[in-house]
């Protein structure tokens, strides 16, 4: 934070009222580095007064700072384009003009099509603005960032995203070792893939707050992007499962159950929660919210033996309920139909 900046916030300190101690506090938190002005940002933009009397008492604004000093000019896309292209881009993909907004984030999605060393550094950019509750075209971003973090992996590097990322690696350059400077450059955007990656799930924690808010598109996208994302795992069970009760919505409510089993798999300190709280939806609701409960429960227990018999049940009886699953295989996010879910899981346990 500039000098200038700090002295605004020690000013803005010196508010008198009810606010006064607790806006203190935070200009000291930002000052000694233990809060970062996005984090104050954000908790403005969410309407916590001390942080909008912190800032100044405005509108939050979009988080695009330190945006110039991010080393875009050391870096270039796939195409040979120099990273400031995309720094620019990003910058007018969260402008108020809607025409404006929109052409720049489809020609960010073509400058990060192919992994690069620009896409590692763009990818905890688009976490930020995705997770910040002023900026526009939200969803966008999200996706955004799936196709840059994520690529084409699906479900089935689930629970464990980084392995499947690793052997994939191991296993490429297996094959085109001793093939020359055309495939070590094919290996070297992989070796990037990987990167982009690693640094968006460093900061993925940051788009659990959008669990909490009253868009369902953009719950919905966070939803089936969580699992892919290990480090929130600790923290992303409880919100995912309020989600659940809040959005009672049966195709969102079956994808939820079932990225809460990947969540469950992935993190020691919640599995017991996200356990305790996918047998609570087996037990009651529509057929397809029980039978993706079920499946949740097949990756989040840690083994066979401990899998409730109820749920085998449940899953054992999907062949003969198909025709209830359409409505939700019709809406829902995940690539794979939840018929197909069951059978995943009914391989995992080893049935």
């Amino acid at each position: 934070m500039s000098d200038g900046g700090r002295r605004e916030l020690a000013r803005r300190a010196q508010t008198s009222g009810d606010l006064a101690d607790e806006v203190r506090s935070l200009a000291v938190q930002v000052r000694e580095g233990a809060r970062s002005r996005y984090e104050l940002g954000l908790a403005a933009a969410r309407g916590d007064p001390a942080a909008r009397a912190a800032l100044g008492g405005g509108a939050p604004e979009i988080p695009l700072e330190g945006l110039d000093a991010a080393g875009w000019g050391d870096v270039g896309a796939a195409d040979g384009r120099p990273g400031v292209v995309v720094r620019d881009s990003l910058r007018t993909a969260v402008a108020e003009a809607q025409g404006a907004r929109t052409a720049a984030i489809d020609e960010l999605t073509r400058l990060l099509d192919t992994p690069s060393a620009v896409t590692v550094l763009v990818a905890p950019w688009l976490v930020d603005l995705a997770a910040h509750p002023c900026v526009p075209a939200r969803c966008r971003l999200l996706r955004l960032l799936r196709s840059v973090a994520l690529g084409d992996l699906d479900d089935r590097a689930l629970p464990r995203p980084e392995l499947a990322l690793r052997r994939e690696l191991e296993d490429l350059a297996r094959e085109l070792a001793g093939g020359g400077a055309e495939k070590e450059g094919w290996l070297q955007h992989y070796r990037w893939k990987v990167e982009a990656y690693r640094a968006a799930d460093r900061v993925a924690e940051r788009l659990v707050s959008i669990l909490s808010e009253d868009d369902l598109d953009l719950v919905w996208e966070v939803t089936c992007l969580a699992p892919f994302f290990p480090a929130a795992s600790d923290v992303v069970a409880t919100p995912l499962f309020d989600a659940i009760e809040r959005h009672v919505v049966d195709a969102f409510r079956a994808d939820a159950a079932i990225a809460l089993g990947f969540v469950g798999s992935q993190s020691d300190a919640g599995r017991d929660v996200v356990i305790g709280r996918l047998t609570g939806l087996l037990a009651a609701g529509p057929y397809p919210t029980r039978l993706a409960s079920a499946v949740g429960l097949a990756f989040a227990v840690p083994s066979a033996s401990e899998f409730p018999a109820a749920a085998l049940d449940v899953l054992v009886g999907a062949v003969d309920r198909l025709e209830e699953l359409a409505p939700v295989a019709a809406h829902s996010r995940w690539p794979r139909p939840l018929r197909g879910f069951a059978a995943r899981a009914v391989h995992h346990l080893g049935l």
